[in-house]
């Protein structure tokens, strides 16, 4: 084969190799959920509505992470309230296995405490595990705030100091789901303080540290 013929085969193959290595497209990886020219809700699973309920958890969340003094769900601590709340979640972006979600919601307490609670968060969710072609399963973490309509003297004795209305929303979570359903069950800890176990009592939440807390299984609809 001649000399010429030698390269420009060889050119081809390692140009066959470059395209096969390299993504198609520069957004493979990072996919916008959300842009002007789509629909709000476009049927792609990237809006959800959640509904849940669950009991006060009056064990610290650093103790049911392991964080400080990790104490075994088989010894948590619950208090005479529960909350009743739903919601409404948008996928704004994916990052490879992590999705970007914003979420409103609004519940309600019952039992020894009465007061309403309005929320808004962004979440980050984990959403690839070996096993979701059987069950698949996330977990997700949040950031925002929550609003409560009242100052109940439950959370003024566990903040040690004057409550707050307003106070961070931290509130972790894992769902599951068969593979290709719209519906997942999830457990989530409905958590709000002012973060004074980690940002200290110079929080902008008053040095709030804790507050109410409960511990909620719900269900969810994607769609």
């Amino acid at each position: 084969m001649p000399i010429e013929k030698c390269l420009k085969v060889a050119a081809l193959a390692s140009a066959a190799l470059v395209a096969a290595a390299a993504p198609s497209r520069s957004d493979d990886l990072i996919k916008p959920r959300l842009d002007v020219n789509s629909a709000f809700c476009a049927g792609t699973g990237d809006c959800a509505v959640s509904v849940f309920a669950g009991p006060r958890l009056d064990t610290h969340m650093v103790s049911v992470f392991g964080i400080s003094n990790f104490v075994a769900p088989t010894r948590y601590q619950y208090g005479n309230s529960w909350i009743t709340g739903g919601t409404f979640s948008r996928r704004l972006l994916s990052v490879g296995p992590v999705d970007f979600e914003g979420e409103i919601g609004a519940g309600k307490r019952w039992g020894s405490l009465g007061e309403g609670e309005g929320w808004i968060a962004l979440y980050g969710r984990w959403t690839w595990f070996p096993w979701n072609e059987y069950v698949r399963t996330t977990v997700a973490v949040s950031t925002g705030l929550t609003l409560a309509t009242g100052n109940p003297q439950y959370e003024i004795r566990r903040e040690g100091v004057k409550g707050a209305y307003l106070l961070h929303y931290l509130s972790p979570e894992i769902t599951f789901a068969p593979p290709k359903s719209q519906w997942e069950g999830f457990l989530r800890l409905h958590h709000r303080s002012g973060g004074g176990d980690f940002i200290g009592d110079t929080s902008i939440f008053k040095g709030a540290s804790g507050g109410a807390q409960y511990l909620v299984s719900g269900i969810r609809y994607r769609f």
